[in-house]
């Protein structure tokens, strides 16, 4: 009797546990392997980007413009259905060099193109 009642204990675990992580698992390899150029992606570390190609262990991707990253395909976390765009809605400073923050004060470090600005002070002028 104690068998079958480990048993049946066992069986729901197992049913618990293991059956939605192999679902998981199917779906994530399904994503994976219909990888194709033009995909819109977020990989694993929050990510997102375009696919721009496709080999058999990495994809390299396009997170902005002419920047590319080689990536593990089993990075991926999912595809991204709803094309967003980031920079709708975003208010630039008058002189367009910088976007402008909630608060009006100028966003530090990125010029207008929404990239690394090395030259930009490190605190916003006054």
């Amino acid at each position: 009797m104690v068998a079958f009642i480990l048993f049946i204990v066992l069986a729901v675990m197992w049913v618990l546990l293991a059956v939605p992580r192999q679902r998981e698992a199917r779906r994530h390899n399904a994503v994976v392997s219909s990888l194709a150029r033009g995909d819109e992606i977020m990989t694993g570390g929050g990510i997102y980007g375009t696919v721009v190609d496709v080999s058999d262990e990495h994809i390299l991707l396009e997170v902005a413009p002419a920047t590319i990253m080689k990536v593990a395909r089993r990075a991926v976390a999912t595809r991204v259905e709803a094309d967003i765009d980031l920079t709708a809605d975003r208010p630039v400073a008058s002189d367009g060099t910088r976007p402008v923050t909630s608060d009006g004060t100028r966003a530090v470090g990125f010029n207008s193109d929404s990239t690394v600005d090395a030259t930009a002070p490190d605190h916003p002028e006054d």
